[in-house]
């Protein structure tokens, strides 16, 4: 399997900050804690998706 390659993301430092009290709080590394915040970030939106096609079917 191929190694992905990583994207680059330019953080302030409130935002390091942050990133590294969630990371901590999670007991994950801050990497992993961005990936996890990506993959909730999308099933939410996802799911808010959904519900609006629901809704607009029921109309």
């Amino acid at each position: 399997m191929a190694k992905k390659k990583g994207t680059v993301v330019y953080l302030s430092e409130e935002d390091k900050n942050n990133l590294e009290t969630i990371a901590n709080h999670w007991g994950i590394s801050q990497s992993s804690a961005v990936q996890r915040l990506i993959r909730e970030y999308i099933n939410t939106t996802a799911t808010k998706v959904a519900r609006a096609a629901s809704l607009s079917a029921l109309k």
